[in-house]
């Protein structure tokens, strides 16, 4: 039910001030990057939500983090303060969305399904759903 505006529709390099720009455009918005984290440590595991700025993005990043974990029984790395583009170039509530590492072995094989993927999809929905404007 939630009119949705995608900043690219393929694996096609956009700027991440780009980005931002497109999400700048639109009144009462929210806006969501998605992503599958990586890190040199590959027992790293679970899934996290970026946020910068104001309280808005916090509990944005709160009602979403809280659905990931519940939906997709990873481990809770939190909502974390990050200082990403894409989080402080952006005017409304913003958030950056790690739904899982895949420079964890067991992890990537889960994050690289189909129902995985479109499970963390709906907790990122029902999060948002949660989330009070």
């Amino acid at each position: 039910g939630y009119t949705v505006t995608m900043t690219r529709r393929s694996d096609v390099f956009l700027s991440l001030s780009r980005r931002a720009s497109i999400a700048n455009r639109y009144r009462n918005a929210i806006f969501v990057s998605i992503h599958f984290n990586a890190t040199s440590n590959t027992w790293v595991r679970g899934a996290e939500t970026f946020y910068a700025g104001s309280s808005r993005g916090r509990a944005l990043a709160s009602a979403i983090q809280s659905q990931l974990v519940r939906r997709l029984k990873v481990r809770n790395r939190g909502v974390r303060f990050g200082r990403y583009t894409v989080l402080t170039a952006t005017r409304c509530p913003a958030v950056l969305v790690e739904c899982g590492f895949i420079s964890n072995a067991s992890e990537r094989q889960r994050c690289a399904t189909a129902s995985y993927q479109s499970t963390a999809a709906l907790a990122i929905a029902e999060g948002i759903a949660k989330y009070r404007w």
